[in-house]
Formats: structure tokens, sequence, C-alpha cells
């Protein structure tokens, strides 16, 4: 399994390894939380750890796009993946997909 990359500008030369190796947004990771966390809850949850929630909340599924540095996305998934288990579903990259 490859390592994912983070997205840089895309050209057409890239398109074939994109293809190869899934593309990530850089600096954001997608946190999902169980049933019945409060969107308050999750905010104050992301706020605890030092990192920044994006203004939309998907509330159907009780996402937020967490902001975290650029080159950390991965450190970050598994660190949300292992704390608060009563509040957080859990995390991943956030995927970019392409069609071609």
């Amino acid at each position: 399994m490859t390592k994912p990359q983070p997205v840089t500008n895309m050209t057409l030369g890239t398109l074939k390894e994109a293809a190869v190796n899934p593309a990530y947004a850089e600096g954001v990771i997608l946190v999902t939380f169980n049933e019945g966390v409060t969107e308050q809850q999750a905010r104050e949850a992301v706020a605890s750890l030092g990192l920044t929630a994006r203004p939309y909340y998907t509330e159907s599924i009780r996402m937020l796009h967490v902001e975290v540095p650029v080159g950390e996305e991965q450190r970050w998934v598994v660190k949300l993946n292992t704390t608060r288990p009563n509040l957080i579903e859990g995390a991943d990259l956030n995927h970019i997909h392409r069609i071609i």
C-alpha cells in the first residue's frame, strides 16, 4: 500500500501518478463524532487539542473539517482516532477524488 501524497499543483503529467497514489487535502482532516455529541461538544473537543474546526458542521453525519499543520495530517488522524473515544467516532484524511 502506498502512502497518500498531499495535493500540490497538479498537472496533466501527474494525473497518472495521482490515480496510483491517492491524494489528500493539505492542512485539513475530517473528524466524525459519535451519535449524541452536539456540535458545541465537538468544537470544544477539537479546541481542547489546540486545533481549529472550520465553520461548517455536517449535522447528518456529525462531521467537522479540522485544520491541522500541513504535513502533520496523518499524525493527527492517528491521535484523534485514539483520543476521546466517548466523543470521536473516527478521523480520516480529506481524500481528493478525481474523475479521469
